[in-house]
């Protein structure tokens, strides 16, 4: 198998020396009658070792210049970028917005800065029930414990009725479970102290806890026909309201915040959230 062989150093000098002899002869294109010189130039600049193109104008069309372009005193006329006018899809020139009148009023006002404090009067030796009563009065509980026996006794069971101070005792226990976390409900009177709560086992029985957070009311079992869907619940958001306005003054900038919880049942309050 043969190698291919290079150029030996005479073929390419004379290689070199017939391409020099060959000369480019324009005129015989400039003879052509379908030739024509191009309608720009190139410059040369020494200084900035650049090519710069000067494009003749005239050549081009007149149609094409028109079109979408802005004349010479038009281009003139708007010296800036916010007195250039805009259109809309109808045609109509749009309103610009850049300078504003400096008697212009703003609908709403921010109001001053303004620390939160605390409106109840609360000395050191106060206990966590009391900062519970002043959010969650006794009227609450008598109110609740009301429509709890009421509740009760439409269902016809023999079932001792509750009192404002049991019903206490189980919001208690609920608050007690939020951040005291065990595999099941029961385990909170368990007697493996790992597991079960002390707190909650002296305070009521497992059943009795049980059955009361399955009945538990806080409105009258008597549904008007004209009530509102939030009916079950607008005594105690109204409770919460003036006690809330009572305890601490409100705050310059409020921030709202919003949780979604598992639901699989029916409810008309329900949304539905893409």
């Amino acid at each position: 198998m043969s190698r291919p062989r290079g150029l030996t150093n005479e073929e390419i000098k004379n290689f070199l020396e017939e391409s020099d002899d060959e000369d480019i002869d324009l005129d015989d294109e400039i003879d052509d009658p379908d030739f024509q010189f191009p309608t720009h130039n190139l410059q040369y600049s020494s200084d900035s070792d650049e090519c710069e193109m000067d494009i003749d104008h005239d050549t081009i069309p007149q149609n094409t210049k028109n079109n979408g372009a802005l004349s010479d005193t038009d281009t003139a006329s708007l010296s800036s970028v916010d007195e250039i006018p805009s259109a809309n899809a109808s045609g109509s020139s749009q309103i610009l917005w850049f300078h504003a009148d400096s008697t212009f009023q703003p609908r709403m006002t921010i109001p001053a800065e303004s620390s939160p404090s605390l409106l109840f009067n609360l000395n050191r030796s106060a206990t966590e029930l009391d900062v519970f009563l002043k959010i969650f009065p006794k009227s609450l509980m008598i109110w609740i414990s009301q429509c709890t026996n009421q509740r009760l006794e439409k269902l016809g069971q023999t079932i001792h009725p509750t009192d404002p101070s049991e019903s206490m005792l189980v919001l208690g226990c609920i608050l007690v479970m939020s951040y005291n976390k065990v595999p099941k409900f029961s385990h909170y009177w368990s007697s493996n102290p790992s597991l079960g709560n002390v707190a909650i086992k002296n305070a009521i029985s497992r059943d009795r806890c049980k059955m009361l957070l399955s009945k538990l009311y806080f409105a009258e079992p008597e549904k008007p026909e004209n009530a509102s869907k939030t009916y079950y619940i607008d005594e105690v958001v109204s409770c919460l309201k003036q006690t809330f306005k009572k305890c601490r003054s409100e705050n310059s900038y409020q921030s709202i915040d919003e949780s979604m919880a598992k639901f699989k049942g029916r409810s008309s309050l329900k949304q539905y959230m893409r």
